[in-house]
């Protein structure tokens, strides 16, 4: 990434998969947006053979060819490259392209275009897509800072055995038959409770507004920096959701095979003799807003408030 933020000149494009026709013809108009802003652009390969098809089908100019000469193929291995990287789609979108890349994907900074149904994340119409980005490149822009949690699946040596990273939220859940499962919680070595319930849901709180809120969860202001744990259909009243400070580790034992869902996007399990390990990671992830958006407003009409 450049040193320097306003410099945005390597630009990532991504896009929710199954596109409609519209959609695609508003990703062509974007990438040919940024090649007119002299832009160095590159592009998931679901995308690149959108503007393939599309652009040898519509066109005999020489300039639309220089574009699928010219552009790049987004991979792990170049993103670190990218000065920004733009999302088109809804929530669902960005949070597959973070699974994809993580975590490298949290040192560039998004923008999102709301192609989508839900845009928590991206707030820009499609319709308002390359005049809000000429604001973004004139550096007319806040930044919108976002912690991320890591999780460790440790064996019971403490050796890891696998590494998570969650935007929204890591769940644990049942594998198979419906019942009640004992999850012990420990904060920072201190025991704090074990809940008799279907699972648990371990919330940041940008993920405070998904899954966490439709199980009875608080909202988190994303300024503040905690963990959210939710227990998911628990035995008893006294078993509430409890809002914990993100500098505390977070330690969950379980009591047989349960499965973890991490932002509804990866899955693996948890084996009763392991722990998943939580913290906050090091490195947060960085939105790019407009200056005219605000949080609460974007809030309430997403949420219907009045």
């Amino acid at each position: 990434m450049s040193s320097e933020l306003d410099n945005l000149k390597n630009i990532g494009v991504t896009a929710r998969h199954s596109l409609s026709a519209e959609g695609k013809g508003e990703i062509v108009k974007l990438v040919k947006y940024l090649f007119e802003k002299q832009k160095t652009v590159f592009v998931t390969e679901y995308i690149y053979k959108i503007l393939k098809k599309i652009i040898h089908k519509n066109s005999t100019t020489n300039s639309s060819y220089n574009i699928i000469e010219n552009i790049k193929i987004l991979t792990k291995k170049n993103l670190k490259n990218l000065d920004l990287f733009i999302f088109f789609g809804g929530d669902g979108t960005l949070l597959s392209a973070v699974h994809q890349f993580a975590p490298d994907i949290f040192s560039v900074p998004i923008f999102g275009i709301n192609g989508g149904n839900l845009g928590f994340f991206s707030s820009v119409a499609k319709e308002n897509g390359t005049s809000a980005l000429d604001k973004i490149f004139e550096g007319k822009y806040t930044k919108d800072v976002r912690m991320v949690a890591k999780g460790e699946l440790q064996s019971e040596d403490k050796s890891v055995v696998e590494t998570i990273y969650s935007l929204n939220e890591i769940t644990i859940h049942h594998a198979g038959i419906a019942r009640l499962r004992n999850l012990e919680v420990e904060l920072s070595g201190e025991y704090l409770t074990t809940y008799k319930a279907d699972g648990l849901i371990i919330s940041t709180p940008t993920g405070s507004t998904a899954y966490n809120l439709a199980a009875g969860g608080p909202i988190v202001a994303p300024q503040i920096k905690a963990f959210v744990i939710t227990a998911l259909a628990p035995a008893g009243f006294s078993q509430r959701p409890i809002v914990l400070p993100s500098h505390k580790i977070l330690k969950i034992s379980v009591d047989s095979t349960m499965r973890l869902s991490i932002d509804g996007q990866k899955y693996t399990e948890i084996k009763n003799t392991q722990s998943l390990v939580i913290t906050e990671y090091a490195i947060p992830v960085t939105f790019l807003r407009l200056k005219t958006e605000r949080y609460y407003k974007n809030l309430r009409e997403k949420l219907g408030w009045g």
